[in-house]
């Protein structure tokens, strides 16, 4: 592929916060021809999307582009990036939004009313929206390099594992101790443009990121618990550590619990937690994570949940505890919901 530009605009990204965030952002501006060092690019999580566009919203020139990638529907932080992007509109931007998670219909009328351009496909990976929809958008063929970049990071997102590489780029694209998780991902950003898909700092990275793991996953999974009953068996961890991932410990967590699916938990203040979901099989986790205000796809998903006062003090000397009870009431939202059910992709552009 020619790396030459092929858009007039100034082009503002923001993309999700993990190596499927990471290709989708690479694969887009080698799409369009832009360094990513003539780019803005900030990584985000669907529940904070409201203040990467506020954050940006100083530096969006007019006839700017702003592309969102792996990115699905919040129902509380995407009204409100909804509204800011509708008072730029004099600004003339250029919004284009590409993802794979699921979504609502009215969710999609909403995005198309702000003036966006909205590509969904169930199929592929975040990265793999950019690749297929955007090389279309702007008349290019993806090249050998893209292709694999998207197979690599599509077996990870999507837990297939069915590329050698899957594993291998998952765990390396932690950012290292004593580097800023924002500076890694441009270092990957910069690498997967010039078409490099892996190096001697990247496997430096991997075999340190495999030590941590050994050694932190061990302490973590003693404070499992798993709630069972109506055919569904949903296993919880509370969370000190980044290291291992989620996707890494949902993993283990499935695997030793037998569970239809993981939740993984980590405080966000005395009455807040954060829950990443995940499942293999039939299990759906976004109708879960959806139920209660968050999003996702079937396979991988997060929301949050407000303690009640008496659980937030008690599991204060307790993990077990708050695992039993996210655990139960997870339990409770997945048989309310049908969760324990296959699912089916689907694509969408407009």
């Amino acid at each position: 592929m020619e790396l030459r530009s092929r858009t007039d605009r100034r082009v503002f990204i923001i993309t999700h916060n993990d190596l499927d965030g990471v290709g989708a952002a690479a694969s887009y501006l080698r799409i369009v021809g832009v360094r990513p060092e003539d780019a803005s690019v900030l990584f985000a999580e669907p529940y904070n999307v409201d203040q990467a566009v506020e954050r940006l919203a100083p530096y969006l020139e007019p006839r700017s582009t702003l592309a969102f990638m792996d990115i699905g529907y919040n129902l509380e932080s995407t009204p409100r990036a909804l509204e800011a992007l509708r008072s730029f509109s004099s600004k003339d931007l250029n919004i284009e939004w590409y993802d794979h998670h699921v979504w609502a219909e009215e969710d999609i009328n909403k995005v198309l009313s702000a003036g966006a351009r909205l590509f969904i496909d169930r199929s592929t990976c975040g990265a793999g929206v950019v690749i297929r929809y955007a090389s279309k958008l702007y008349g290019v063929e993806a090249d050998d390099f893209l292709r694999k970049l998207e197979s690599a990071v599509c077996a990870a997102d999507l837990w297939k594992w069915d590329d050698p590489m899957a594993p291998k780029l998952f765990r390396a694209s932690t950012s290292p101790p004593g580097v800023k998780n924002g500076e890694w991902k441009e270092t990957l950003v910069k690498k997967f443009f010039s078409g490099v898909l892996w190096d001697e700092e990247l496997q430096s990275r991997l075999n340190d990121y495999l030590a941590e793991e050994l050694s932190r996953s061990s302490k973590e999974l003693k404070g499992l618990y798993t709630s069972r009953g109506g055919g569904c068996a949903v296993a919880a961890i509370v969370r000190d550590f980044d290291l291992p991932s989620d996707s890494i410990m949902g993993s283990m967590i499935i695997s030793r619990a037998r569970a239809s699916a993981a939740a993984l938990i980590k405080r966000r203040g005395f009455r807040r937690v954060s829950i990443s979901l995940r499942s293999r099989g039939a299990a759906n986790v976004q109708v879960v994570a959806r139920y209660l205000g968050g999003g996702g796809h079937p396979r991988a998903s997060g929301a949050s949940m407000r303690l009640p006062l008496g659980i937030a003090i008690l599991s204060v000397f307790s993990r077990r505890l708050l695992a039993r009870y996210v655990s139960e009431r997870l339990l409770d939202v997945a048989l309310k919901t049908n969760a324990c059910s296959s699912v089916h992709a689907e694509g969408y552009m407009a």
